[in-house]
């Protein structure tokens, strides 16, 4: 319909294109379901990665509403993995003071645990 109306605003056709994106098999549909951004009552996964890998065709859209998400997007992709997980520690796990203390807690007492393993392995076979 907004590819019919000439000087409308294009944003089911750029949701349409933007979702085309991010879908590119069954595994990116279970993913975006599991995180509630596609509802669960469209069918199996595979028929709905087609719907969205086909959606996008023969569609023109002048202003793309989605560029900027979909260029951060692609950012975050083409970073590297360990990238990825230290930002992920740093908002999960030291998001305030309180957290990050509880964290280097419980490193310390990891080390003083495995080490105390390792003193007592040793003493059993050397003493």
């Amino acid at each position: 319909m907004e590819q019919c109306l000439h000087g409308r605003e294009n944003f089911m056709a750029s949701y349409g294109l933007f979702m085309d994106f991010l879908v590119d098999s069954s595994k990116d549909v279970e993913f975006l379901v599991n995180k509630g951004i596609i509802p669960h009552n469209f069918g199996d996964y595979e028929e709905v990665a087609h719907l969205f890998n086909n959606i996008g065709k023969q569609v023109f859209v002048r202003d793309f509403y989605f560029a900027g998400i979909s260029e951060e997007v692609d950012k975050y992709c083409k970073t590297s993995w360990w990238l990825r997980y230290v930002q992920s520690l740093l908002r999960d796990y030291l998001a305030n003071p309180w957290m990050a203390t509880s964290v280097v807690a419980a490193i310390i007492l990891l080390v003083a645990t495995s080490l105390q393993t390792v003193y007592s392995v040793l003493s059993y076979y050397h003493g």
